[in-house]
């Protein structure tokens, strides 16, 4: 089983500390796994399955089959709301540089909804956006206010 968690290490292009701290595992108790003094814990595999989805775990336990389900990599991105270049805005602009998104049609929920259970029509009180907040993965932020 240490050749198998190696061949995550290798294949995630992870050291031990990483893989570690990836993990939620002592490094020190990785060492002992990799080095083939310890069998790895219960818990150090269950970290081990939750951390990185796509292995195989039959893989993992037995050494019978492919290492990856469905034969592919795991990728070590960084999923981001708003995919892998998000668009920062021009920081001198102000908060009348952002144009409105297409497809909206106005800041304003719905003055009416319908209620499905009785199919009735209900007024409600219309809310308007108050603050939209941004915040960047260097721990920034902006705040916009709607005129």
């Amino acid at each position: 089983m240490k050749d198998r968690i190696k061949e995550i290490l290798d294949s995630q292009g992870l050291n031990a500390t990483q893989f570690a701290q990836k993990v939620n595992i002592n490094v020190s108790a990785l060492s002992h796994i990799l080095s083939g003094r310890n069998n790895p814990s219960y818990d150090a595999l269950q970290k081990i399955i939750v951390n990185f989805p796509g292995i195989n775990v039959e893989w993992l336990m037995t050494g019978q089959g492919e290492m990856y389900k469905e034969n592919l990599p795991i990728q070590q991105e960084e999923v981001t709301l708003f995919g892998e270049n998000p668009q920062k805005p021009d920081h001198d602009s102000g908060k009348e540089g952002y144009p409105p998104q297409k497809g909206l049609k106005s800041s304003q929920k719905p003055s009416m909804y319908t209620d499905n259970q009785t199919n009735t029509a209900t007024e409600k009180t219309t809310a308007k956006i108050s603050k939209i907040a941004v915040f960047y993965s260097d721990n920034t932020y902006e705040e916009f206010f709607p005129q």
